[in-house]
């Protein structure tokens, strides 16, 4: 199957597949639409949305996100503030396709994201993608004591 990154397209089909398919790891529904951030959305030949990725270009996700993490991040960096691929088409590539997408626009700058440890299909495809651990932290996070994978694009 041929699929195609457009940015910032069919919203209101991201925001169903984030009611449907973010599994409790996700809680940010906003940031679908907020235009501080880029969407990367992955739509197959029939213009169907098969998953998106939402970017944050700016160094201070950390502090917004409001992770008690004692790292530092530099100036350029970018962050993944989520991934979510509707659930008829995971293991089909579609997240390695976004993750591609989003590692070719920002090529030569830091990428980050954080990940629930809990959430192994992430963390295995941001491993296999060339993404490492740089930190590990726990916090309360909606009501739970949960752990934390700070990632790194090398």
């Amino acid at each position: 199957m041929n699929y195609i990154i457009k940015k910032n397209y069919k919203l209101d089909d991201c925001l169903n597949i984030f009611n449907d398919n973010h599994k409790n790891f996700v809680f940010d529904k906003n940031s679908i639409t907020d235009k501080t951030y880029t969407k990367f959305v992955c739509v197959d030949e029939h213009d169907t949305v098969l998953g998106y990725a939402v970017v944050y270009p700016h160094n201070d996700f950390l502090k917004r996100e409001e992770f008690n993490c004692n790292y530092f991040c530099e100036n350029d960096s970018i962050y993944i503030w989520h991934i979510i691929v509707h659930s008829k088409y995971c293991n089909c590539g579609v997240g390695k396709t976004i993750t591609n997408a989003i590692l070719d626009e920002f090529k030569g700058h830091p990428i980050y994201c954080a990940i629930d440890t809990h959430n192994i299909p992430s963390l295995s495809l941001h491993k296999n993608l060339g993404f490492e651990i740089v930190n590990t932290f726990t916090q309360l996070f909606h009501g739970t004591d949960t752990t934390f994978s700070l990632l790194r694009h090398i």
